[in-house]
């Protein structure tokens, strides 16, 4: 049987090689980034890490030293398939590769809202900002505001605050007691870790702002400065708490999308997360998707963070193993003492994170009528609204259609979701559980040349 497809680097990539690795098995992983880790281990060419680094050079060691783990970093897949029980995935370095076992291990990207100004120059997203300073030790500006909601804002706040960044606030627009709720559900190794993110922010006089958000960015070519404002549990500006502040770049989050391009490609079942409702892949107790032979870890499957990526790298990894016929089931067994109940416990603070840290409707009061919606083709808010309200779109595909929205270079990656929810609540009806699944199919997942088109493109 052919090695196995593992298309992600990252922390459930690396850990599922290692598994495979130790059951004497080989793999193949396909990354975009120039390194192995992800956006998590994300480095410069000599690694440093400011905690967690450990497991990062272990898994790194274990994968370097194996003759049969072959990484093909710099990489793209940019389109995949899958029948009668083989995968095949075809590279922007014009190869392509065939397995009857492949992991999808794609992780997730930031998920963006949009606001009045939000496309300047200056504005990026949180995780953009963290990897560009992670990748070269570019920074984004000088006078920096951090915003959005969950807990990711504290490490990117940090790490700006750590590479001399005057971060001039964090601004949460959610509320900590929402936690009340779901206190069985903490995990006490994340609560160290945001202390140490507080303890720098802290020492550094970084205000934290409780239920604010940034509603304007304004300036003449590139953020110079933004619009703030106390908002409800729903989203809803306060009247009265507008606050203007001078600034030259901003990062905002608002959790993330799992990446599941390759995924849809390879016609696996997905479901819509009854808490965010964004489309995840549908897996069994060993990370196999509907697809015979194709196995989901991390972020494509929830997003959960490194502590449960890692868990299901592992316990996909396993389970390749013994799909494969690399040990024995009762062997497995052996090797997977502790995961299920790990996953589960992990899975479990991770869903009240999400309920936490939920993106209320409300966001949407922040728009007015040019509010760029769709980035690519400039597609504005009141653009969108005519479609359905002057052209009769009664349904998300039909209003991309006429609007262009998510057509553009990333073909819906930054705008599909909010564009979906747009329209929803125009026509008046949230979209469809199949209208958000459709926002992840792009046949080329990723840009190439005409000339790898003509010569791979069946």
């Amino acid at each position: 049987m052919s090695r196995t497809i593992i298309v992600g680097g990252g922390p459930s990539g690396m850990s599922a090689a290692v598994e495979i690795a130790r059951a004497g098995g080989d793999a193949i992983i396909i990354d975009s980034n120039p390194r192995l880790g992800g956006q998590y281990w994300r480095h410069a060419p000599v690694a440093k890490f400011s905690h967690d680094g450990e497991r990062f050079f272990a898994l790194q060691e274990e994968i370097n030293r194996h003759p049969g783990i072959e990484v093909r970093a710099g990489t793209q897949v940019w389109r995949a398939s899958y029948q009668e029980g083989v995968a095949t995935v075809w590279l922007n370095d014009g190869t392509s590769l065939t397995s009857e076992t492949l992991l999808v291990a794609t992780g997730a990207y930031d998920r963006s809202l949009p606001f009045p100004g939000w496309d300047l120059p200056g504005s990026m997203t949180a995780g953009g900002a963290q990897a560009i300073l992670k990748a070269s030790g570019a920074l984004l500006g000088r006078a920096v505001f951090v915003a959005g909601t969950g807990p990711f804002l504290l490490p990117v706040a940090a790490s700006l605050v750590e590479a001399g960044v005057k971060v001039l606030g964090v601004l949460e627009a959610n509320r900590v007691n929402g936690w009340v709720n779901h206190l069985g559900a903490i995990d006490l190794r994340k609560m160290k870790d945001a202390a140490r993110y507080f303890k720098i922010l802290s020492a550094a006089k970084v205000p934290i702002r409780m239920g604010y958000a940034i509603i304007e960015a304004r300036g003449d070519g590139r953020i110079e400065e933004v619009v703030i404002a106390k908002v409800d549990r729903n989203f809803t500006v306060k009247p009265g708490t507008v606050e203007v502040h001078k600034c030259d770049a901003i990062a905002t989050g608002w959790g993330f999308t799992p990446d599941l391009t390759i995924a849809h490609s390879l016609g696996v079942s997905t479901d819509v997360h009854p808490i965010d409702r964004s489309v995840v892949v549908h897996v069994d107790a060993f990370q196999e998707s509907s697809q015979h032979g194709i196995f989901a870890a991390g972020e494509s499957t929830g997003v959960g963070g490194v502590d449960l990526a890692l868990t299901e790298g592992r316990v996909a990894g396993i389970a390749i193993a013994v799909q494969r016929g690399l040990i024995s089931t009762v062997e497995a067994k052996n090797r997977s003492v502790g995961l299920a109940s790990e996953r589960t416990k992990i899975r479990k603070f991770a869903d009240a994170l999400l309920s936490v840290y939920k993106i209320r409707e409300g966001w949407r009061s922040w728009l007015n009528p040019e509010t760029i919606l769709c980035r690519c083709e400039e597609v504005t808010f009141k653009q969108v609204r005519n479609v359905v309200h002057d052209l009769g779109a009664s349904d998300v595909r039909t209003a991309k259609l006429l609007s262009r929205c998510g057509m553009g270079m990333c073909q819906g990656r930054v705008c599909g979701r909010m564009v979906a929810d747009v329209i929803g609540a125009e026509i008046g009806t949230p979209a469809t559980d199949d209208e958000l699944r459709g926002i992840h199919n792009r046949p080329i997942a990723n840009p190439i040349s005409l000339q790898t088109l003509a010569d791979q493109g069946q």
